[in-house]
């Protein structure tokens, strides 16, 4: 598994990054706080929900991204152009935070994590053996560092 090293510079380059997971993926994830109440959220968060919500799909058939707190909630959604449009309008990894967006936006290839990012410790990481991808990525300038998480993102 590959941590991304240079958050900071990532996140200049989340349209990039963010088109080139949308050609290895087939659906992403993103969660939300049980403890997050509508009045707690900005109209941001609520109609990113309203736009993906009919694309949602059974989260019991993919891999569950691991859970750093027990009231998170995550959905899975198919990718499509109504769903990569809300994320590309997000305009930054920054932006994936609770309140403001769901947080966690993930991706999904063969029903497998295989890109996650935890805005909130400005971590990314990428679990896959397709070489293409990672060429791609350095190609944008990301760096990565080897992680071990237990096999789990």
């Amino acid at each position: 598994m590959k941590l991304i090293s240079n958050f900071d510079y990532c996140d200049k380059k989340y349209n990039e990054i963010i088109n080139l997971a949308f050609n290895y993926s087939e659906h992403f994830t993103c969660c939300s706080f049980k403890y997050l109440h509508n009045k707690d959220k900005e109209q941001s968060y609520l109609d990113f929900y309203k736009a993906v919500a009919p694309f949602e799909c059974d989260k019991f058939l993919f891999e569950q991204p691991k859970q750093y707190e027990k009231s998170q909630n995550f959905n899975v959604y198919s990718l499509n152009e109504n769903t990569k449009s809300k994320i590309l309008e997000v305009g930054s990894f920054r932006n994936w935070w609770a309140g403001y967006y769901p947080e966690d936006l993930a991706f999904y290839h063969n029903k497998k994590l295989w890109f996650r990012c935890i805005t909130h410790e400005e971590l990314i990481y990428i679990k896959t053996t397709n070489n293409k991808i990672l060429d791609e990525l350095s190609n944008i300038g990301v760096s990565f560092k080897n992680y071990d998480l237990d096999g789990r993102i």
